[in-house]
């Protein structure tokens, strides 16, 4: 095949797998790259069609801009700032790639296939695979925990196996569903996951949760599906271009109604990204808590050099609840209410200090009377300051 034809191919896929222009104002996925040249030394396995790519992914900052995409043969291409370290293209009796799931922090990656296999490159470890097994359904997709120790795997039947630190949160397995699974995505702080269905249900595990799902017979093939950086939200992408928002997640249009060489596999939200080198805290907000529930946020950086240490620089957490220094990790479960403004504040390797603002909310849960119980009498005087109630 000649160097033009291969841009053509490669530019086609990216065009039509990218969607649009980005879902934050930025390409996202693959991004509008018609004509762009060939990453020198970065693949050398034959290109795919479009219908052989497989779930592209955006690059994780700190390193930048980037992303690769991954083929059905194992072939990995990697664009921009991304980093390519190996594939596994090119060789006989090589079952098919379904699913690629990138190192939180850039320098890696995984591929897995529908058998179960996990190849790792780069920083990403192999922490097993079901490979050799006897699987009820192929396996569909991958997506790691926050910390790149450990990921996830998810079957056609909804089934779901979690490797390393990965914990096992729930699936469909055994489930009569009304149609096959086709991804999973990871919350971020790795306290949960969504599985999507092809005709647009979404199951939702863990701290992961609903934002609502398409209503049956919308007649959409869903493909994929990407939740929001802040996890308050997600996108489906259907075989069509169509994107769905749920949540916090904001419809920047799609590829709907427009000619295309093949249908859309994947979905990738725009990361946040940082100016090169720059340490950065990227989490803007904190969920808030309910007293006497189990919570869990993971805090994020970007920028420096690795690894980060966190600590309260201004404030404190409400009562029962501590952060890990080197994790950055809040977890614990909330003994009373609270209103607690935080200066976090995040350390690199080096000594670089970055830090931010954040309010963090403390709540009674929400309660529902038994029906025929009658009217619910509802305390507002051991609210804390700043916090209304409201009674319906």
């Amino acid at each position: 095949m000649s160097h033009r034809n291969w841009q053509r191919r490669v530019s086609a896929a990216m065009a039509a797998l990218s969607i649009f222009a980005g879902l934050s104002g930025q390409p996202v996925v693959a991004g509008a790259v018609a004509h762009t040249p060939w990453p020198a030394g970065r693949q050398a396995t034959p290109a795919p069609g479009l219908a052989d790519i497989v779930h592209p992914a955006t690059t994780p900052p700190p390193v930048g801009p980037g992303y690769w995409l991954a083929g059905r043969d194992g072939g990995v291409f990697a664009f921009g700032s991304a980093g390519f370290f190996g594939s596994s293209g090119g060789g006989r009796g090589h079952q098919a790639i379904v699913g690629f799931s990138a190192m939180p922090d850039g320098r890696g990656y995984w591929l897995v296939s529908s058998s179960g296999a996990v190849t790792a490159f780069g920083s990403a470890r192999a922490l097993g695979g079901e490979q050799g097994k006897r699987l009820n359904a192929p396996v569909v997709g991958i997506t790691s925990a926050p910390h790149g120790t450990g990921y996830w795997l998810a079957g056609r039947d909804g089934g779901v196996f979690a490797f390393g630190d990965a914990r096992f949160l729930g699936s469909k397995a055994h489930t009569r569903l009304g149609a096959p699974v086709v991804a999973i995505a990871a919350t971020p702080d790795g306290g949960g996951y969504w599985m999507a269905a092809s005709n647009g249900e979404v199951y939702h595990f863990g701290d992961a949760r609903s934002f609502g799902q398409l209503h049956a017979g919308r007649g959409a093939r869903v493909t994929d599906i990407t939740p929001t950086p802040d996890g308050d939200g997600y996108w489906l992408v259907s075989s069509s271009g169509k994107v769905f928002a749920f949540g916090d997640a904001s419809d920047k249009g799609s590829m709907s109604g427009r000619k295309l060489g093949g249908r859309v596999v994947a979905i990738a939200a725009n990361p946040l990204t940082v100016p090169s080198g720059v340490l950065s805290i990227l989490t803007t907000k904190l969920r808030a808590a309910s007293v006497s529930s189990p919570y869990r946020v993971q805090l994020s950086a970007a920028g420096g050099e690795p690894p980060y240490s966190w600590a309260l620089s201004g404030g404190q957490l409400p009562a029962g609840l501590a952060l890990d220094s080197s994790l950055g990790l809040i977890e614990g479960t909330v003994t009373s209410p609270a209103v607690e403004p935080l200066i976090i504040r995040a350390q690199d390797k080096r000594g670089a200090v970055a830090t931010t603002s954040l309010t963090l909310v403390a709540g009674l849960a929400p309660v529902h009377p038994p029906a025929g119980e009658g009217a619910l009498a509802v305390s507002v005087d051991q609210l804390p300051v700043g916090v209304a109630a409201l009674v319906t």
